[in-house]
C-alpha cells in the first residue's frame, strides 16, 4: 500500500543516505579563500619564528607541521558545519518519497522527514504509476506475522525490503502534513493484478485511534475501502470496531479499520490460495480467498458461531452491496428467507422451501418456489411462477387487482393463499 503527496506541489530532490554530501561550487570557493587566509596567517607566524631563530631548521620544520595541522583542523571544522547545514536543509524538504528525483532514484529504502525531527526510513516505490510512492504496507510471502497487538501496529514491524507495516504513528505524521493519494496494488496466485486508487487519504492521531479518512476511488479492483471510511483502527487487544458483539480483529485474525466487520482485510492471515474469510482479502476483487476478496453474498456466508442476528451488508451481485437483517439463530442460522409464523395466542409454525428465487424486473419479479417442509402448511404453492403485484401495478391473473382488494402487495394469483404484506389488524 502506497501513499503519494500532491503532485502539484514543488518537488526538490535530495539524497537521504547518511554518507551523501551535496557539492557546492560556491562553498569550494569559500574554502579556497579561507585556506588562503589561513596560509597568510601561518606565513606571518612563520616569519616571526624565522626572525627569532633563522638558523634552527628543526624548529622551522616543526612549526610548519603545526601550521598544517591548524589549517587542517580549521578546514575540517568548516566542512562539518557545512555538512550540518545541508543535513538540516534536507530534513526540511524531504517529506516523503515524492520529493526524490524520479529520474535518478530507484526503488529502495530512504530516510524522510515528514514532521521534522529525526525522521525515519521508508521504502520508496519509484516505478509504479510515475513513482514517488511511500509504501506503508507490503505482503508477499507470509514470512512476517501480521496478527499483532496495538502497540506493534502503532510503532510498526517487519523488514522494509520484504514484508512490513510502517506504523500508525509514522503514517499519521506522514499524512497529516499534506494532501496524499493512496494506491493499493493487488496480485493473486494466478498472477492476475488489479489496483485501487484514492484521491484523498489520511489518518488521525492517537487520540482518534488513528481514524481513517479515504475517498475518491478509481481503479480496477473495486472500492473496498468505502465501508471503512471514518473507522478507528482495531487490533486483537484493542476493539474499536462497530460490531455489536465481536472484536473483528480477533475473529478475522488481523488488524484494520474495521466497521462491522470488513470489505477488505489486508492485514489478515497469509493463507496462500486457500479460501478462508480470515485471509488477506480485498472485498471487490475475485472471490473469497487469501489475496482475493471475501464476498458476503448472503447471511449464510457469515460465520454462524461468531455472528449474532442483526443488520449486515451483503454483496449478492458484487458492486456496493446492501444491508439486510440476518437471522443467525433459527434452524442453524444464516437465513435471508424463512417463513416464521406466530399468532396472538403464542402458537408458532414455520414453512421452509428448498428452492426460492425471483426473476428480474423484466419478469415483474416472478416468484419460483418449491420443496416445502415445515409445520405451517404449503401456502406458497399457489403463488409459484406468479409476478409481483401492488396497488398501482396489477400483475395477477384475477379480473380485479388483488393487491388493491386485499390491501397488500404479493405474488398474487387469483388471489391468494398467503398475504404476508397485508394489513396488520
Amino acid at each position: 500500500m502506497n501513499v503519494l503527496d500532491d503532485p502539484k506541489k514543488s518537488l526538490t530532490s535530495y539524497s537521504l543516505d547518511d554518507d551523501d554530501v551535496v557539492d557546492d561550487d560556491d562553498d569550494d570557493d569559500d574554502d579556497d579563500d579561507d585556506d588562503d587566509d589561513d596560509d597568510d596567517d601561518d606565513d606571518d607566524d612563520d616569519d616571526d619564528d624565522d626572525d627569532d631563530d633563522d638558523d634552527d631548521d628543526d624548529d622551522e620544520e616543526e612549526q610548519e607541521e603545526e601550521g598544517k595541522r591548524r589549517r587542517s583542523r580549521r578546514r575540517r571544522k568548516r566542512q562539518l558545519k557545512q555538512r550540518e547545514q545541508r543535513v538540516k536543509f534536507r530534513k526540511q524538504n524531504v517529506r516523503d518519497c515524492s520529493d526524490l528525483d524520479r529520474k535518478h532514484y530507484r526503488s529502495g529504502v530512504y530516510k524522510i522527514y515528514p514532521a521534522g525531527g529525526a525522521g525515519f526510513k521508508v521504502y520508496c516505490d519509484m516505478e509504479t504509476d510515475g513513482g514517488g510512492w511511500t509504501v506503508f504496507q507490503r505482503r508477499q510471502d507470509g514470512k512476517v506475522d501480521f496478527y499483532r497487538g496495538w502497540e506493534e501496529y502503532v510503532n510498526g514491524f517487519g523488514n522494509l525490503k520484504t514484508e512490513f507495516w510502517l506504523g500508525n504513528d509514522k503514517l499519521y505524521k506522514l499524512t497529516s502534513k499534506g494532501h496524499y493519494e493512496l494506491r493499493v496494488n493487488l496480485e493473486d496466485f494466478n498472477g492476475d493484478k488489479a489496483y485501487a486508487k484514492y484521491s484523498t487519504f489520511y489518518i488521525g492521531d492517537k487520540s482518534t485511534k488513528y481514524r481513517l479518512r479515504v475517498n475518491g476511488y478509481s481503479g480496477t479492483a473495486g472500492d473496498a475501502l468505502q465501508r471503512h471510511d471514518k473507522q478507528a483502527f482495531s487490533t486483537k487487544d484493542k476493539d474499536n470496531d462497530k460490531h455489536s458483539s465481536e472484536n473483528c480483529a480477533k475473529f478475522y485474525k488481523g488488524a484494520w479499520w474495521y466497521n462491522d466487520c470488513y470489505d477488505t482485510n489486508l492485514n489478515g492471515l497469509y493463507l496462500g490460495n486457500k479460501k478462508d474469510s480470515k485471509g488477506l482479502s480485498w472485498g471487490q476483487w475475485k472471490g473469497a480467498q487469501s489475496m482475493k476478496r471475501h464476498t458476503v453474498r448472503d447471511c449464510s456466508d457469515l460465520d454462524r458461531e461468531h455472528y449474532r442476528s442483526g443488520v449486515y451488508t451483503i454483496y449478492p451481485a458484487g458492486g456496493a452491496g446492501f444491508k439486510v437483517y440476518c437471522d443467525m439463530e433459527t434452524d442453524g442460522g444464516g437465513w435471508t428467507l424463512r417463513v416464521n409464523l406466530e399468532d396472538f395466542n403464542g402458537d408458532r409454525a414455520y414453512a421452509k422451501y428448498s428452492t426460492f428465487y425471483i426473476g428480474d424486473r423484466s419478469t415483474n419479479y416472478r416468484l419460483t418456489v418449491n420443496g416445502y417442509s415445515g409445520t405451517a402448511g404449503d401456502s406458497l404453492k399457489r403463488h409459484d411462477k406468479q409476478a409481483f403485484s401492488t396497488k398501482d401495478r396489477d400483475n395477477d391473473s384475477h379480473s380485479s387487482d388483488c393487491a388493491e382488494v386485499y390491501k397488500g402487495a404479493w405474488w398474487y394469483k387469483d388471489c391468494h393463499d398467503a398475504n404476508l404484506n397485508g394489513l396488520y389488524l
